[in-house]
């Protein structure tokens, strides 16, 4: 009739296993491309930027492509970015470090 219990057991363990690993492996790659954001977000904040939308526009002049490829950026894609590098743990991105991004962002964005 098909495979028995054992082995069906057996796959959806390895099955766990595998998504688990891919999920840490993207969840790491997300990481490190939202550090590597960051010198450009500070530039983009230190020039005045005040909202999401303003933001995703200094990243859209920059040319900066979203992760998947996509050109254009929107005032969500901003808030994940932005509270991906706030949940960062201190070994990876350190408070001073946040701290010292958001020093010149002076708004309070209710976009």
């Amino acid at each position: 009739m098909g495979k028995s219990r054992n082995q069906l057991d057996a796959f959806k363990k390895n099955r766990n296993r595998n998504t688990s690993s891919a999920n840490a492996a993207r969840s790491k790659k997300a990481d490190d491309r939202a550090i590597g954001l960051v010198p450009v977000l500070k530039e983009i904040l230190c020039e005045g930027a005040l909202t999401y939308r303003d933001i995703a526009r200094g990243l859209v002049f920059r040319d900066i492509r979203k992760a998947r490829g996509g050109h254009i950026w929107f005032e969500k894609d901003i808030g994940l970015l932005l509270a991906r590098i706030a949940g960062l743990h201190s070994d990876v991105f350190s408070e001073a470090e946040k701290v010292e991004l958001f020093a010149c962002y002076q708004g309070d964005d209710a976009d």
